[in-house]
């Protein structure tokens, strides 16, 4: 059986991506965007936006431990994979994605990744949360 699909791993994988998606979407909250996650989903309100975020969360999470699984080996690495993790998901979702979704053309040019900054801190937050919080759970006792 591949290691990666052991049932702990894929709860510690939805779980760490749950935790670090609540703090993200605080960070979002704070940041008045998250109605804006809701409107991708055709429901334009704050609560709906945060609902949506933390099913994604949950699966990205679930794919961090799949993928990531035998090189979050220790606490350093994890969380450091967990950064590299939340920058790819920054192109990924911020300027890819999340664009594409609301109607705008994919940009990945200097003015593009400006405008996005803020979540790239906030993608290296929840990356950072992601890979500690999967590290610990995964490794419990």
């Amino acid at each position: 059986m591949n290691l990666a699909l052991n049932k702990k791993n894929i709860v510690s994988g939805i779980v760490s991506g749950l935790i670090a998606g609540i703090v993200l979407g605080c960070m979002m909250i704070r940041m008045g965007i998250m109605a804006n996650v809701g409107a991708m989903m055709g429901m334009p309100h704050p609560v709906a936006g945060f609902f949506f975020h933390l099913i994604y969360s949950g699966l990205i999470g679930l794919i961090f431990g799949l993928v990531f699984y035998s090189l979050a080996k220790d606490f350093f690495t994890s969380a450091i994979w967990g950064v590299i993790y939340g920058v790819i998901w920054w192109f990924l979702g911020t300027l890819t994605l999340a664009q594409m979704m609301m109607g705008l053309p994919v940009s990945w040019n200097a003015i593009a990744m400006l405008q996005g900054m803020h979540m790239l801190v906030g993608q290296l937050v929840f990356g950072i949360v992601l890979g500690i919080s999967y590290f610990w759970l995964n490794n419990r006792k």
